[in-house]
């Protein structure tokens, strides 16, 4: 029974990235604060109308819960597209740090660090 519980918090988490990802790569920035709430939404909108594009991608992600709070460490690249100015794709390797809580049935974000 206890692999189980471990298998719906990490399915959940991984749910909870994957919306993360999924906002930021429709350039959403409602979207980005109903999985983040704390993100502020209007400094969101505009670094998003800056982009043409933009996708995430997550290759690796390590995922440690306890009592309703955690960490997840992804490893991955960001792609975007300017814009104005240089319009071809840039990529860049990034480590993604994601603090998230439970509240009620729900995880959200709590902080993001990205370097």
């Amino acid at each position: 029974m206890g692999g189980l519980v471990i298998d719906q918090v990490s399915t959940a988490v991984r749910a909870l990235l994957e919306r993360y990802r999924s906002a930021y790569e429709r350039l959403d920035a409602r979207a980005a604060k109903r999985v983040w709430p704390g993100v502020n939404q209007r400094a969101r909108e505009r670094a998003f109308s800056d982009l043409e594009s933009q996708t995430l991608a997550f290759n690796d992600c390590r995922v440690d819960v306890t009592s309703g709070r955690g960490t997840a460490r992804c490893r991955g690249r960001a792609t975007y597209v300017a814009r104005v100015g240089k319009r071809a794709p840039q990529t860049q390797v990034r480590d993604w740090t994601f603090q998230f809580s439970k509240a009620g049935d729900n995880w959200t974000i709590d902080s993001i660090r990205a370097q």
